[in-house]
């Protein structure tokens, strides 16, 4: 219920998009979804200037076009989408929330640094190092205890490497002791990063028996793949990545592929993008991060050939949901741009809560906050590894948020964007709170470029359901 003394004002930085008769409104700093409004709701909102009670505007609902109840909804309905700030609650237009819970804690395990392949942007020091039975057991010993301090309801293990499946006898401890482990109070799940050319169709029934999912990388269709994916001895990989996908989906433990985008795949993703979509496997794509000095690639940076490449791709996957009439929206998670989240209903300043939420275990015991970094902050043999990984790495983590980087001040998809990762910021720029430039260009055409395919989207949902409803009448009469 609306206090009918209320006062409200627009929210600032509100986005608008026009199409075919519709206002799109966006508040990208609480994105909490586009607003559509009709030219007449339109006139409301714009009415509302931060002077009048909401009273006011249902007293006067006929200079509108509307009944005292469609104003009431109309209000709740800005509301909703934080396209008005009270002022008589002080509320601000643009909170920032960090949530600081333990309901959920992730890590990356890392089960060896060997590798079948030489990617040229990965960043693990390939080594024969690879983790030990003994170090599983110790690992699953401390995290008995660390569990009964926090009480999470749910952990996952990510299973990578180097190639994980190079060590799938220590896949089958964690399996075997994960199981053990979890509990109704505390859900353990497993899942398992691989370049999926080791997959056979023995190991692939294990996993499925043991309701392990698994994502295979993937970063192009036949030898745009192996522009940067190599054998040690220079050979190609596709095939051997492509008789894995099969594997894995004719088993359906494929959750989906993982594309690393650089400057040289992205002129020929899309014809990897159709490839997948025909053959309905789920997709994420994320930009080439490079570091530390494992990385050999260049940073992703700006053109407008990388632009318009990667809008030609969002336009196929918009097209193919607009031929196969999928209801849900591409924008519903984070996949199709880097992590740039259109969905949360909170504004957060970090790309990632890399040292805060989840963690990186090392094949040797070692804790890091992230698989790229090269830093330990702890060990399993400390008495507790995510207090002694928090405390160090709190103050980096606030100090890389966007409010830190002044470049960001202005911009109104900082919390969308979020500054992109830390560690490529530290690496290349030698300073967390400057920006990669490239990428930030290149955010600020493909976010909005993605809201504009996503209006035209909704707008032709509706004028389809009015076309449906009109053949109703019709075939009535």
């Amino acid at each position: 219920m609306i206090n009918s003394q209320e006062v409200f004002s627009q929210s600032t930085r509100i986005y608008k998009i026009k199409y075919k008769g519709f206002v799109y409104l966006l508040n990208p700093y609480t994105y909490k979804g586009l607003c559509g409004l009709l030219a007449k709701e339109m006139r409301l909102f714009s009415a509302i200037d931060g002077r009048k009670p909401f009273r006011w505007y249902v007293i006067h609902n006929k200079l509108y076009g509307f009944d005292t109840n469609e104003i009431a909804a109309l209000f709740k309905l800005f509301i909703k989408h934080n396209l008005l700030v009270s002022a008589n609650r002080n509320l601000p237009a643009h909170p920032v929330k960090v949530q600081e819970e333990n309901s959920e804690l992730r890590l990356w395990v890392q089960l060896t640094n060997q590798c079948n392949f030489r990617c040229t942007y990965c960043y693990v020091n390939k080594s024969s190092g690879k983790m030990s039975e003994n170090t599983a057991n110790l690992f699953f010993k401390k995290l008995i205890l660390i569990n009964k301090k926090y009480r999470y309801k749910k952990i996952i293990l990510n299973l990578h490497g180097g190639e994980p499946l190079l060590n799938f006898t220590l896949i089958k401890t964690f399996v075997k002791k994960a199981k053990k482990l979890s509990s109704k109070d505390c859900l353990i799940r497993i899942f398992i990063v691989t370049n999926g050319s080791l997959l056979t169709e023995e190991k692939a029934l294990y996993l499925k028996k043991e309701n392990i999912g698994i994502g295979i990388s993937l970063d192009g269709y036949g030898k745009y793949n192996d522009i940067t994916r190599k054998l040690p001895n220079g050979g190609n990989t596709y095939n051997l990545i492509n008789k894995g996908l099969i594997i894995a989906k004719k088993y359906h433990i494929l959750s989906h592929v993982l594309i690393t985008v650089t400057n040289k795949n992205i002129v020929h993703l899309k014809k990897l993008i159709v490839y997948l979509l025909e053959r309905g496997i789920y997709f994420s794509f994320s930009f080439y991060n490079k570091a530390n000095q494992f990385c050999y690639e260049e940073s992703v940076y700006h053109s407008e050939q990388f632009v318009n490449s990667y809008k030609s791709i969002l336009r196929t996957i918009y097209n193919y949901y607009q031929k196969y009439k999928l209801s849900e929206s591409p924008l519903k998670d984070s996949a199709l741009l880097d992590g740039v989240d259109f969905g949360s209903s909170e504004a957060l300043p970090y790309h990632c809560f890399a040292g805060i939420r989840y963690f990186t275990l090392s094949v040797d015991g070692k804790i890091k906050t992230c698989p790229m970094s090269l830093i330990d902050t702890s060990s399993i043999y400390d008495r507790d590894f995510i207090k002694e990984t928090q405390n160090k790495e709190y103050d980096f983590h606030r100090k890389s948020s966007v409010e830190n980087m002044s470049s960001c001040d202005v911009c109104p998809w900082k919390y969308m964007c979020r500054g992109r990762c830390r560690l490529e910021r530290l690496f290349v720029n030698k300073d967390v709170t400057k920006p990669m430039v490239g990428k930030c260009l290149i955010m600020k055409e493909l976010i909005p470029y993605m809201l504009d395919l996503e209006t035209q989207r909704l707008t032709n949902i509706f004028f389809s359901k009015i076309g449906k409803s009109k053949n109703r009448s019709v075939n009535k009469k």
